[in-house]
């Protein structure tokens, strides 16, 4: 993650998303973050699924991959992912496993899906949008107060 043109958000470089990991382009799947190594699961329910994977011991983030996602969208999910892991490691009261999606993810009922736009760094800078889901109280730690009646945040 690098500073492009004076951005204030996450920017990322063109090979923080690329994931040293091969998957058939129509199949469903998590990366899962292990010791920051990324690892491809194959999943019928990635949504669903993210949430057991994220259980694991030594996972730090986890990216809902739905069939037919953009490679470079994914990679960017999970590095965001894993950005998330790093920037918030000093606040524990926020988790400590973050979970993502580069197309938008159904978060189970009781949590919430949060967009976060992210700048991907190609020759010309990118923004793109990164979901990411958590439960409603972590999301009200976050933020600091109640979540707003109409928002950003979307309830599942």
């Amino acid at each position: 993650m690098r500073s492009v043109g004076g951005a204030t958000g996450p920017v990322f470089a063109a090979a923080d998303a690329t994931l040293p990991l091969d998957w058939p382009i129509d199949q469903g799947g998590v990366v899962a973050v292990v010791d920051r190594a990324p690892r491809w699961l194959p999943a019928q329910t990635p949504d669903e699924e993210v949430l057991a994977v994220a259980s694991w011991p030594r996972v730090t983030a986890v990216t809902a991959v739905r069939p037919g996602a953009d490679r470079v969208k994914v990679g960017l999910a999970a590095a965001f992912a894993a950005h998330l892991a790093d920037d918030r490691r000093d606040r524990p009261e926020l988790g400590s496993v973050f979970i993502t999606g580069a197309d938008r993810p159904s978060p189970p009922a009781g949590w919430v899906r949060l967009p976060h736009v992210v700048t991907l760094a190609t020759p010309e800078p990118v923004d793109e949008l990164v979901w990411e889901i958590l439960p409603r109280a972590l999301a009200r730690r976050w933020l600091g107060r109640p979540l707003p009646r109409r928002c950003f945040v979307e309830a599942g």
